[in-house]
């Protein structure tokens, strides 16, 4: 989400062009790469591969972008020049999902992305079109669906972006959602869930944890 809509900001301000075409190699193919595989050799543009980015996390295309525009140095400046003093981007796909013991490369809170999330879904980071494609996009992510959206009234405008990180010794799941009724300013939630065990990857219960989340927010709203 947040490299997504740096790209955007950035396009507002007239400092890139998102229909700008970028390639990419063999050697830069990452899996969970749905949009990048089938249009290797073609090439997308920016545009193209932020949708890509944020809809199926598609690891390639988030690479392809963070190379074109700096780095990942450059989502952390980002992150300063809207307020979030916390969260830090150091590393590329797919290293960037486990951070080392002892360090805090690549981390954030959820605090920190509640407050980011709600500047970029409702705040004036953007202008109201590059707003409106954002949500759009994240309106149409499938994989948080079993996550916090699923804890929302099926009536409410929802979307989201989810984050999973995979090792050896923990796995974290993370979605970043907004949701409320039409007409009203959306609801920010923001989870990160670190099962106590492990368990297969993406662990039915582990993912459910976060749809209670949902709920749990879902409800607070309603009693407001």
């Amino acid at each position: 989400m947040s490299l997504a809509a740096m790209l955007l900001a950035k396009a507002d301000a007239g400092q890139i062009d998102l229909r700008e075409t970028l390639h990419w190699t063999k050697e830069d193919m990452l899996s969970v790469s749905p949009v990048t595989t089938v249009n290797l050799g073609k090439g997308l543009s920016v545009q193209e591969l932020a949708r890509a980015a944020l809809v199926t996390s598609d690891n390639t295309a988030a690479n392809v972008l963070m190379r074109r525009f700096g780095g990942p140095s450059q989502l952390t400046a980002f992150w300063r020049s809207i307020g979030d003093k916390s969260s830090r981007l150091d590393r590329y796909e797919p290293e960037l999902n486990v951070t080392p013991p002892g360090t805090d490369l690549d981390t954030s809170t959820p605090a920190a992305m509640a407050a980011t999330t709600a500047a970029i879904v409702h705040g004036t980071i953007l202008t109201a079109d590059s707003r409106a494609m954002l949500r759009a996009w994240m309106a149409e992510v499938k994989t948080g669906q079993d996550r916090i959206r699923s804890g929302f009234p099926t009536n409410w405008i929802s979307g989201d972006k989810t984050g999973t990180g995979i090792g050896k010794t923990k796995h974290i799941y993370v979605d970043l959602a907004f949701g409320g009724p039409a007409g009203r300013s959306p609801l920010i939630v923001t989870a990160y869930f670190e099962p106590a065990r492990l368990a297969e990857p993406m662990a039915r219960d582990a993912v459910a944890v976060l749809a209670t989340v949902g709920r749990i927010a879902a409800a607070s709203l309603s009693d407001t």
